[in-house]
């Protein structure tokens, strides 16, 4: 049976269990600092009485509610038990889990998504490189391919001199070279079959670029977003395309891709 008393501040009345006499608690009213009083003595003067009912396992001080689980005063008794604040803490740390996962979950789909591949190992794509010329496809030996970071702003601009399919051979010590590699790009000539692998450190999105070095472009112009782009990466651009027909476009690279076959065609006459 529990000890009834009222609370010396706010005089509620309150009761706690037997084995909390003498204890400090504080009121679950007013939260102040007070003793449970024995069973032989009453904070106000009153002789402490034994209520009805059983209070279990009850380590709080209990206290009167309403129906609607209100402080009045002249209401029942309301004990809370260790178990039942168990339960609470776990619900509310439960709770407290599925709203953070679920606002990770939500925050990670509606998360604003750039050109970039999600995938940041390396990457390499392969291909051929053929040319077009009087109706008749041969491999495109010794054209330029490179890789160049589309989302990368460089501090310099590199010289086209070396780079040119019509320039001689560099290589991979070449300065140049050196740099793209460094911006995390690749560039090489394809072999006497037109074939050629590029690779990259980590992947994403990327410019791709073929020179052939056996037709021309002739009197067609490159156009003028190519060059802007181009311009990015090599001053000026225009003369790194000279005169050769090219391919730039922009390529999305995870793993391995094979582009198949790159086919460059001489103008129409």
């Amino acid at each position: 049976m529990p000890i009834q008393f009222r609370c010396p501040e706010c005089q509620r009345r309150l009761a706690a269990p037997r084995r909390k006499a003498g204890a400090a608690l504080h009121c679950p009213s007013c939260q102040a600092l007070i003793a449970v009083p024995e069973e032989d003595f009453a904070s106000d003067g009153m002789e402490a009485t034994a209520g009805s009912g059983s209070f279990r396992d009850v380590d709080l001080i209990a206290f009167p509610t309403d129906r609607h689980g209100e402080p009045q005063q002249d209401g029942d008794w309301l004990a809370v038990s260790r178990l039942t604040i168990f339960l609470q803490g776990v619900l509310l740390a439960a709770t407290a889990v599925v709203f953070f996962v679920a606002g990770m979950v939500i925050g990670r789909s509606t998360a604003p998504t750039s050109g970039r591949a999600e995938v940041r190992g390396p990457a390499e794509v392969e291909g051929q490189v053929w040319y077009e010329s009087q109706g008749r496809r041969r491999a495109d030996a010794g054209a330029v391919v490179m890789l160049l970071p589309a989302d990368f702003q460089p501090d310099s601009k590199l010289s086209p001199e070396g780079l040119r399919p019509k320039d001689a051979p560099v290589s991979t010590l070449h300065p140049s070279v050196e740099t793209i590699h460094r911006w995390g790009g690749d560039v090489i000539r394809a072999d006497t079959a037109g074939r050629f692998r590029l690779r990259v450190p980590r992947g994403g999105s990327f410019f791709f670029l073929v020179m052939s070095a056996h037709v021309a472009r002739g009197e067609e112009r490159p156009a003028l977003k190519d060059l802007a782009q181009i311009g990015r990466f090599f001053l000026p651009a225009v003369d790194l395309l000279a005169d050769q027909a090219y391919r730039w476009q922009r390529l999305e690279l995870s793993g391995k891709r094979r582009l198949g076959d790159v086919v460059l065609r001489s103008p129409q006459p």
